[in-house]
């Protein structure tokens, strides 16, 4: 397992012992294994092992081996900012669904609330039709804080299906809803 590079596997074995070093190879399947520092710039990120059951088929030089730590470190830091774009992007796209959401599912929500509260103060309170209306407000209610609730969710990445919302029209008596499960 001996190098005779500093910093290939003299590094590791400085903070590993011997068995620790023999457990690993044996993990990795590896009867020859090479062993170095991925850095990215000043930034230490890892380490990279060449393994194999065999001699390797050249020599392998110092010097190509920090060219290839190096090309290595550059794709890992591309990678990296690939997803943190990713993220900015779906965050960003999060963001603008629930302002449109807000805009065209909440605001209507809000105008039929005031509107069946102001038809509740037109219904007096011995009317059959007053026990009904006030359901309709108490469900417009409930519906308007789950609509808030997803775009919530929605802006700290979190999802939920809009089905659950559609369940509670299910209940408005003489109003049949096919609710996807």
């Amino acid at each position: 397992l001996g190098h005779r590079h500093p910093g290939v596997v003299d590094a590791v074995r400085t903070a590993l012992d011997e068995a620790t070093l023999r457990a690993l190879a044996q993990t990795l399947d590896a009867k020859r294994w090479l062993s170095f520092p991925l850095h990215v710039g000043a930034r230490y990120r890892g380490r990279i092992f060449l393994t194999g059951v065999e001699r390797f088929k050249c020599r392998l030089e110092w010097g190509f081996i920090q060219q290839l730590a190096r090309q290595i470190a550059l794709k890992w830091d591309n990678l990296l900012l690939a997803r943190q774009l990713t993220r900015v992007a779906a965050s960003g796209e999060r963001e603008r669904i629930s302002r449109d959401l807000h805009d065209s599912t909440v605001q209507p929500y809000l105008g039929l609330k005031y509107g069946l509260e102001a038809l509740r103060r037109k219904v007096p309170d011995d009317h059959a039709l007053a026990a009904d209306v006030d359901e309709l407000v108490h469900m417009t209610d409930d519906s308007i804080l789950q609509l808030r609730g997803y775009i919530r969710d929605l802006r700290t990445g979190e999802t939920t299906l809009v089905s659950r919302n559609l369940r509670h029209f299910g209940r408005v008596p003489g109003l049949d809803l096919l609710v996807p499960e």
